[in-house]
């Protein structure tokens, strides 16, 4: 679906997820290792925040937390959400930029393992929606993406 069509349709709690597959520089290689040892489609989960007029992404990534316009983040995948109260909402924003909480592919990782760590002050993606979404599953992209899946979601590709 082209996101000109999507747009009036993704609501603030969606998760967004992407499936990275080629190779074509440093950043890509870490991305497919990370897919590679969690054994998942999905590389990265964000969640989405409808405000101002705009479609906004909140997404750990190195190297904090940030938000930014899903515009500039297509393709991807929505799931359409189970909503978000104001204090998942405010949870989200305060964590945007702050010290102390830093990204780590390595928690990606260990997530898979169940070795993840929540009050490390480190923090992947999927332990970022889990936590703010309070999705009580495996904190890896594949897991976040099946238990909304198996939670009433659907799945539909934007293209730009």
């Amino acid at each position: 679906m082209k996101y000109a069509d999507a747009r009036p349709l993704i609501q603030s709690g969606a998760v967004i997820a992407w499936s990275h597959r080629k190779i074509r520089s440093l950043y890509d290689f870490k991305v497919m290792l990370v897919r590679l040892f969690t054994m998942s489609e999905y590389c990265h989960v964000g969640i989405v925040l409808v405000m101002g007029g705009r479609v906004w992404v909140l997404e750990a990534v190195t190297p904090r937390v940030r938000l930014v316009p899903l515009s500039n983040l297509l393709p991807c995948y929505h799931l359409t959400g189970l909503g978000m109260t104001d204090e998942q909402v405010e949870a989200g924003l305060a964590l945007v930029g702050k010290d102390g909480v830093e990204y780590s592919r390595g928690d990606a990782v260990k997530a898979y393992f169940g070795y993840n760590n929540r009050a490390d002050g480190d923090i992947s993606c999927a332990e970022f929606v889990n936590t703010i979404l309070d999705l009580p599953c495996l904190d890896t992209p594949s897991a976040t993406v099946d238990f909304m899946l198996q939670n009433s979601s659907t799945l539909t590709e934007i293209q730009p």
